[in-house]
């Protein structure tokens, strides 16, 4: 067998696995609980109400991202096989 018959990798399987990582993992939590602290931060010392406020529903959604993308993976995962393709590993948190 020849290096040209090899099995590889999908195109794009690392992007995904980077991306991934990145949105279910505790760094987007910890970025989340940091801009809805800055929020309030915002909100107390500096008295700028309305930007304080977006602030918070940002690190709220920030914070929130994982949830939703393991939810409308476990959606979206099923159909993708149906149609024949695959969704890569599925990680427990």
């Amino acid at each position: 067998m020849g290096w040209a018959e090899a099995a590889q990798a999908p195109v794009g399987s690392a992007e995904l696995a980077l991306l991934k990582l990145i949105i279910t993992g505790k760094l987007g939590l910890a970025f989340g609980l940091a801009v809805a602290f800055l929020g309030v931060w915002t909100i107390g010392a500096k008295g700028n109400t309305s930007f304080g406020m977006v602030l918070i529903l940002c690190g709220v959604i920030i914070t929130m991202l994982p949830t939703v993308f393991n939810g409308f993976r476990g959606i979206v995962c099923p159909i993708v096989s149906s149609l024949g393709g695959t969704c890569g590993t599925v990680t427990v948190q």
